[in-house]
């Protein structure tokens, strides 16, 4: 139909139609080779390297996709069971925070963006900054668990 328009304009008139213009992107920020990134990255609960989903975290309603820039990489096991108990009773249970795990890996992805990956860049150098996020994210997992206090009681029981 458009065709016909334009088309009819140019005949009719001899100039052709303005271009149309397009609505604003709605939705939260997508940043598919973000995506990419996370998927190449090792489970941060368990550390398998196949097979990982990157899981949206962040903040989200009804028929709503948080944004990209609040993925974690997780295993396709870890990321079922996060879904089945909510992130409440994830982070706990294996001690990790999902929010300073974020903030090292958006962090780390945007400044390899930034110097986009230099020739002198080692594959091992690429393995131990993952081994830094992990073991900083397994100090705040403890930090977390310290602050809050004692396990409560159940049933009376010690």
């Amino acid at each position: 139909m458009l065709d016909l328009r334009n088309w009819l304009m140019y005949q009719v008139h001899g100039r052709r139609l303005p271009p149309r213009r397009r609505k604003p992107r709605r939705g939260p920020l997508s940043l598919p080779h973000y995506r990419a990134w996370i998927r190449q990255q090792e489970c941060c609960v368990c550390g398998r390297s196949v097979g990982v989903d990157p899981a949206h975290i962040g903040p989200h309603g009804y028929w709503q996709k948080a944004p990209d820039t609040t993925c974690v990489p997780l295993c396709r096991r870890h990321h079922d069971e996060l879904h089945a108990i909510g992130r409440v009773a994830f982070e706990p249970k294996y001690a990790i925070c999902f929010e300073i795990i974020m903030e090292g890996l958006f962090t780390e992805w945007s400044e390899r963006q930034s110097r986009q990956s230099l020739p002198g860049e080692r594959p091992d150098e690429q393995r131990s900054s993952a081994l830094k996020l992990k073991a900083a994210t397994a100090m705040a997992g403890v930090a977390k668990a310290i602050a809050s206090g004692p396990l409560p009681r159940e049933n009376g029981l010690v």
